[in-house]
């Protein structure tokens, strides 16, 4: 597994002071080449969010509004278009996509918690649109709530997210539907209750036999996130990528939150940790 990265993600330089910023991604700058996008997402993209959504949302962009928590500028509408894909580029070469803005929260006809359009989902259901039985492994550590909701009757695909209790996104019951399993944390988290929690999603993941798994991989479960209250050290990813790359050889990634100064970090010894078995 390798990084796919543009520097263009930069341009989203949103919400310093709450959280989302470019400062998550600019350790990837100098270390990493662009990786160009050259197809169009937008057919995966409809096939997701609803026409006038995505009109809404481009107007809103264009006359610098405010949504989901993020004072939108005209560049807003095209890295999400560029972040989803990225996403779908890392799906189909078992990469790991380092992308801004990240999606799960977002719904198909509104934006939600620093996401407009929703990765996770349109990769999925692009995934299953080939014939593809689809897991999504949301180790964020908040729930894919919107994810879950777009989702929610596709019989080919599982959904399992880790998360801490009473975060943005809510809970979730433990067996949600058919098709979505939430496995709730109380904070804080320390490293043995995450691995044991990873443990119990593998296992669910295996049971289903998934031809492919998507990891939405965020790094707020980092000890010195200042969204939330994991206690998870850098070393930790490794751990968590090695115990995934024990159990499944068709994956790939890609970035959702993270609000620290140390995700470059955290995504290669996760990497490391995937690549290790390899």
């Amino acid at each position: 597994m390798e990084i796919l990265f543009n520097k263009k993600f930069m341009d989203y330089n949103q919400n310093e002071t709450r959280g989302d910023g470019n400062y998550r991604i600019k350790e990837f700058v100098d270390k990493y080449p662009d990786t160009p996008v050259d197809f169009d997402p937008m057919p995966f993209i409809q096939k997701v969010h609803t026409k006038e959504y995505l009109e809404f949302l481009k107007s809103e962009c264009e006359t610098n509004g405010y949504m989901a928590e993020v004072d939108l500028t005209p560049e807003t509408y095209d890295l999400a278009v560029l972040s989803v894909g990225l996403t779908i580029l890392a799906s189909e070469t078992n990469n790991f996509a380092v992308c801004r803005p990240s999606g799960h929260h977002a719904r198909a006809n509104f934006g939600m918690g620093f996401c407009f359009l929703n990765n996770d989902a349109i990769v999925a259901k692009k995934l299953l649109d080939e014939g593809k039985r689809v897991a999504i492994l949301d180790i964020d550590g908040h729930r894919g709530d919107g994810t879950q909701t777009i989702l929610k009757n596709e019989p080919n695909l599982l959904l399992v997210s880790i998360h801490q209790k009473d975060a943005y996104g809510g809970n979730g019951e433990k067996f949600h539907g058919d098709n979505a399993i939430n496995l709730v944390l109380e904070p804080r988290v320390s490293e043995e209750k995450y691995l044991e929690a990873l443990d119990e999603a593998i296992s669910y993941i295996k049971e289903f036999n998934p031809d492919i798994v998507g990891i939405s991989a965020g790094f707020d479960t980092y000890k010195e996130d200042v969204l939330l209250e994991f206690d998870l050290d850098v070393d930790s990813y490794y751990k968590i990528g090695k115990k995934l790359s024990e159990n499944f050889d068709n994956m790939f990634a890609w970035l959702s939150g993270g609000y620290h100064n140390k995700v470059k970090d955290c995504v290669k010894k996760f990497i490391d940790g995937i690549n290790s078995i390899n």
